[in-house]
Order: structure tokens, then sequence, then C-alpha cells
């Protein structure tokens, strides 16, 4: 006759078997379901105003998907593994998800003075409701708006 302790071990390892199957079963999903992300991703990575709009919405969409589905047994982290595979990288995964999340650059009614600037519109996402619309009104949020002078602007906005 097996020992108590033997026979406790014998049932365990099946359950920690299925357990351990069903977590690399959910990894294989999430690769394929990232694989594909990862797919649809490449024609919205553009630098035009819609493209970057569209492209940040995705991102985000693809982060409120992703996130806390991590397999911890396993150490897997699908929206870990999107951001490092992406094609613009984690920088700009990180930009394009304070874009998609800014009210103010999202509003249509400001699409035609929005700069075509991934860099320029993240700087911008530091401006309240308030200075960005008074940014807009006054003109120095436009189409030609670059890094370096939408930057001075987060400055001048916050003095």
């Amino acid at each position: 006759m097996a020992s108590p302790a033997l026979s406790k071990a014998t049932t365990v390892q099946p359950e920690e078997a299925a357990a351990k199957a069903e977590a690399e079963n959910q990894k294989q999903i999430l690769q394929v379901r990232v694989s594909d992300l990862l797919q649809q991703e490449i024609p919205l990575h553009a630098n035009e105003v819609n493209s970057i709009l569209a492209y940040s919405t995705f991102v985000k969409g693809v982060h409120d998907e992703l996130k806390g589905k991590d397999i911890k047994s396993l150490h897997y982290h699908p929206w870990h593994e999107f951001v490092a595979s992406s094609k613009g990288g984690k920088s700009t995964v990180s930009k394009c998800l304070a874009i998609a999340d800014h009210e103010s650059i999202n509003d249509p009614a400001y699409l035609d003075v929005l700069p075509n600037n991934r860099a320029s519109l993240y700087e911008l996402c530091a401006l309240n409701k308030t200075q960005f619309k008074r940014a807009v009104k006054d003109g120095k949020i436009n189409t030609q708006l670059g890094y370096t002078e939408a930057h001075k602007q987060i400055g001048r906005a916050h003095v």
C-alpha cells in the first residue's frame, strides 16, 4: 500500500499538469491574438494626423484587451509582448496611449488644426482642455506645429 504522502503527491500532480496544460493553451491563444494584432498594426502606423489618431485608438484598444490577461504561472504578459514587438516600440506605444486618452486631441472639432506629428501631439497632451482651446484660438496649435514649438507651448501654458 502506498504511503499517504505518496498518495497525496500523485493526486496533486495530475491537477498541476492540467493547470499547466490549460495555462499553456491560454498562452498559445494569446500569442496568436498578439500576432494578429501586430499584423493589424502595420497599415495604421503612419505620420499623418488621421493615421496617428487611428493608431492611438488602436493601441488603446489593444491595451484594454490584453492588459490583465497575464499568465503568471508561465511568466507570460501579452501586453508586454505586444509592446516589445510593436512597430513603433515602447516609446511610440506610450505616446499613443496618452494621445488616445486626451479628450481635446480626439475632438473632431480640432482635427483641422492638429499637427501631423506624433511627438507634437504627445507634447500637447500636457495641456488641459482650457489651455488647449486657448492655444487653438490663438493659432498656436496648427498643422505646422513641430515638436520643439509644441514643447515650448507646454512650458508657456504652465507659467
